[in-house]
């Protein structure tokens, strides 16, 4: 199965080659979500990772700086559902810790981008003018 990223993909109605992020590895594909469940698409030709970071808040599509899926995600264990190329594939939910950690970040309501205050968020919002 193969990641898309939601926006590259114009909302899933044109998955493409250019949309393509990873390849995800069903066995241990669960809340919350970690880059070592997505593989990269070319290990031969590009060895390196899909993604920058571990965690899913700093998981962006490298061609677009996005996320790759939607915005309606849980802040804590990530998104609900992602794009790929069999359609919209709900996330299983049963890795979730029991323990929430007390981490408040602030999302952009235009991209998806995590921020770590209210003054940072206000900050990266220009950026979009």
């Amino acid at each position: 199965m193969i990641l898309h990223c939601y926006f590259c993909a114009l909302g899933g109605d044109r998955p493409s080659e250019t949309s393509r992020v990873a390849i995800v590895d069903e066995k241990t594909f669960s809340k919350p979500l970690r880059a070592a469940m997505f593989k990269p698409l070319n290990p031969q030709h590009d060895p390196s990772p899909p993604f920058m970071s571990d965690e899913w808040r700093y998981m962006y599509h490298r061609a677009c700086g996005r996320y790759p899926w939607p915005y309606n995600v849980d802040r804590i264990h990530g998104p609900d559902r992602i794009l790929t190329d069999k359609g919209f594939v709900e996330i299983p939910t049963n890795n979730v810790p029991d323990s929430v950690p007390d981490v408040v970040e602030y999302l952009c309501d235009v991209c998806g981008k995590a921020c770590k205050s209210p003054l940072g968020l206000n900050s990266h919002k220009r950026s979009h003018k």
